[in-house]
């Protein structure tokens, strides 16, 4: 009966035996511009060329971005190159070999957008030339969390450094770009550390008048930017203000000599460069009672903060049209009060999808996560991966604290020796003094650095159980935390987002990170309920589309 098979079939048949070509693509990276001259990327591709050896690969392309950190995979150059060098080739490549997962992306949702569904698009696999990674249900699972574990890792370090920019700011240091008006300037705090203030420079006065213009009133902002162009005044690249800069100019508490921003919690801390102030704090808040009365609109400002009303923003999808629904606040009640609500109001779908209280879908979202849940083996592989890494991180941490504490002993010993010297007369009063407080010095940074470290030591636990949690309880964790953190939690599971039918109240999504799957409390579902969820076998994608 072999040739009655139509021939399509046939040609499926035949798809489904070839097998995957034996020529590989290979990818390193260093993050950091210091490691390029090192041995890390020398280390990368001699692991890598070994892998491809004891597993019959033959390498044809190698590609790397040095010295550059990014967390995700659009934001490297050469990965993007790589990916448009296997479409081009596509047939004759089967495979993309990388040192670990964290070499392939520090974030899941665009390792699985960016990377693997143009990969697997192309009929290519993913190797990893350290951790074990194959084609089988368990290796993609392993591959999965391998990349959420690099997450996590980026993530907490992240953490870190934002407590260090959030400790160094409320002491009144600047920590970013250059301001019109000012001078960056860099102090010495430490034996080896300095830290970032402001200096006056020869535009301070020009600022100071536009700042006492308008606060007299009467003036707009189109006014202000006029007269700085009138004045000659430019930014750091040689160009005149435009609206944009002319608002954030006006409303940069740093002119009165204050530090607010995200690293305070957007509280008033005085700076380091009070006596460099270019404005009083009273002129500065007679302009910001001006720009708060005012009914004009500005200009070139365009600000996306989410919100706790509009969570789901650009992620809840129109059943209609498949694409993000809108969120507003109309007036109700007479105009005495708003109801925020998620709508579609592209032409195709008015009259036929109705808008929904963004309260309503929110909960509705909230009691969908409560259905959201990883299996009992995934919980005990993840929690033994976690525990694995933790005990790397803490032995790193226990050398780092034995060698800072014996420098410290070292530190000690020298006091002494200096000491003795002093009562035998062989060094002066003078002398003396100064290596004491050298030492002294050194012996405080040491002991913030031991602190630091100890610190560190005492959360990695905690840590550990709140990435469990994590994986444990989508929705309480999703309902305790801000809105921020709230958007990048409902995308790393709904990486596509979903679909809300606004007349049934149903979510859908054909997309779910493979680290959880769909399991409805409900034992007797009605046919729409179980195709509300489908979780694909794999990401095979059905089109492949590059991005350019």
């Amino acid at each position: 009966m072999e040739s009655a098979i139509p021939k399509r079939l046939q040609e499926q048949k035949m798809r489904m035996q070839t097998q995957r070509p034996s020529k590989a693509v290979a990818y390193v990276r260093v993050s950091d511009e210091s490691q390029v001259e090192g041995e890390s990327l020398d280390t990368q591709r001699a692991r890598i060329q070994q892998y491809a050896n004891n597993n019959g690969l033959e390498i044809v392309k190698w590609f790397g971005d040095e010295g550059k950190s990014a967390k995700t995979v659009t934001k490297r150059d050469d990965m993007i190159e790589m990916l448009k060098y296997c479409s081009r080739n596509k047939g004759k490549v089967g495979y993309a070999i990388f040192y670990n997962m964290k070499r392939a992306s520090r974030d899941a949702p665009s390792y699985y957008s960016d990377l693997k569904a143009v990969l697997s698009g192309l009929g290519m696999a993913v190797r990893s030339a350290t951790e074990h990674i194959e084609d089988s249900p368990t290796g993609r699972f392993i591959e999965g969390v391998l990349v959420l574990n690099g997450q996590l890792d980026n993530e907490i370090k992240a953490g870190t450094t934002i407590d260090n920019m959030q400790s160094i700011a409320r002491q009144g240091w600047w920590q970013h770009g250059f301001l019109v008006g000012y001078d960056i300037e860099r102090v010495k705090v430490g034996i080896k550390q300095k830290r970032t203030t402001l200096k006056r420079n020869k535009d301070a006065r020009i600022v100071a008048e536009l700042f006492a213009a308008f606060a007299r009133g009467g003036l707009t902002q189109a006014d202000i930017k006029r007269m700085a162009k009138e004045k000659g005044l430019k930014n750091f690249k040689g160009k005149y203000l435009d609206d944009n800069a002319v608002y954030r100019m006006l409303t940069q508490p740093a002119y009165a000599g204050y530090i607010c921003s995200k690293h305070t919690d957007y509280e008033m801390h005085e700076a380091q460069h009070m006596k460099d102030a270019i404005v009083s704090l009273e002129v500065f808040q007679r302009v910001q009672h001006i720009l708060d009365t005012s009914s004009r609109t500005r200009v070139g400002i365009k600000v996306n903060i989410p919100t706790e009303e509009f969570v789901l923003k650009r992620f809840v999808l129109c059943p209609n049209c498949n694409n993000p629904m809108y969120a507003s606040s109309p007036r109700t009640g007479g105009g005495k009060s708003h109801s925020p609500r998620y709508h579609c109001a592209r032409p195709s779908c008015k009259g036929l999808v109705p808008s929904i209280k963004a309260e309503t879908a929110n909960n509705a979202f909230a009691s969908l996560l409560k259905d959201i849940q990883p299996s009992g083996s995934t919980l005990k592989l993840y929690k033994e991966i976690l525990n694995r890494t933790a005990m790397r991180q803490l032995d790193n941490l226990n050398r780092r604290l034995s060698d800072l504490r014996s420098s410290l002993s070292a530190l000690d010993e020298e006091r002494s020796i200096a000491m003795r010297r002093w009562n035998k007369d062989e060094m002066t009063d003078a002398e003396k003094d100064e290596i004491i407080a050298t030492i002294e010095s050194d012996k405080a940074e040491k002991k913030d650095q031991i602190a630091k470290l100890e610190e560190q030591q005492s959360v990695k636990q905690s840590q550990i159980d709140y990435a469990m949690n994590f994986m444990h309880d989508a929705h309480k964790l999703w309902v305790d935390a801000d809105a921020g953190m709230r958007q990048r939690f409902q995308k790393a599971i709904f990486p596509e987002g979903v679909i809300l039918d606004t007349k049934t109240m149903q979510f859908g999504t054909t997309l779910i990170s493979p680290i959880y799957r769909y399991a409805p409390n409900k034992k007797d579902l009605s046919v729409s309920e179980k195709s509300l969820l489908v979780t694909p076998a794999g990401f095979e994608p059905a089109i492949f589309r590059m991005r350019t």
